[in-house]
């Protein structure tokens, strides 16, 4: 597709096997690939806050937990609260 479209002139179908879904047109959102959609993405994230070390990527996050054999982890927490945060944002973790 041309970079230059704009979001109403994209269509986009799915494709399963040999088979195609009928084409739709996206309602929002911007093009994969794009600078912009990178910016847009961590601003989008920029209030996702973790009580363990957030790292954030051009398109996801990653949450890291070290501890001792002895320690007590504390991830669970954290994902707890990345999963209410990506359903108060419409968002799915993949």
């Amino acid at each position: 597709m041309n970079g230059n479209l704009s979001i109403r002139q994209r269509a986009q179908r799915l494709k399963i096997g040999n088979e195609y879904s009928h084409s739709d047109h996206p309602k929002g959102g911007v093009q994969q690939g794009t600078l912009s959609g990178a910016k847009c993405f961590f601003v989008y994230i920029n209030d996702l806050r973790m009580t363990v070390p957030l790292y954030k990527y051009i398109d996801g996050s990653t949450l890291i937990d070290i501890c001792d054999r002895k320690g007590v982890s504390v991830i669970q927490e954290s994902v707890d609260i990345a999963a209410r945060w990506t359903e108060q944002n419409d968002m799915k973790i993949n």
